[in-house]
C-alpha cells in the first residue's frame, strides 16, 4: 500500500502508520504557513516521516541539512537520486537505473 503525506510530515495523520520505507520527493518553498519560512524548516518537517532503521529514498539532488540530520538521527539506509539511482525522461521514453 502507498500512502501520500498530504501536508508536511510531522503533523500529518498518515505519519501514524509504521511504514516500511519513506520517499521524500523534494523540499521546496510550499505550504509555508504550516511548514516554515525556509527550506531548512520545511525539510525538518517533511523528514519527520522517516522511521528508525527504515530505508529512505530522496528524489532531489540537493536537500537541506535538516534532512541529512534526520537521516543520521534515525539511522536510515538512504538512496539518493544521482547517487544510488537515477532517471532520464525524454519525449519517447523513461529510463531508470537503480541497484535494488
Amino acid at each position: 500500500m502507498v500512502l501520500e503525506i498530504g501536508l508536511g510530515g510531522r503533523l500529518d495523520p498518515v505519519n501514524i502508520v509504521d511504514s516500511d520505507i519513506a520517499i521524500l520527493t523534494n523540499v521546496e518553498l510550499d505550504h509555508q504557513d504550516w511548514l516554515g519560512e525556509d527550506r531548512e524548516s520545511i525539510g525538518k518537517e517533511k523528514a519527520d516521516i522517516f522511521k528508525l532503521h527504515k530505508p529512505v529514498i530522496i528524489g532531489q539532488h540537493e536537500v537541506p541539512n535538516s534532512v541529512h540530520e534526520k537521516i543520521l538521527e534515525t539511522k536510515n539506509q538512504t538512496f539518493c537520486v544521482g547517487k544510488e539511482f537515477d532517471y532520464q525522461v525524454d519525449d519517447s521514453n523513461k529510463k531508470w537505473t537503480f541497484p535494488f
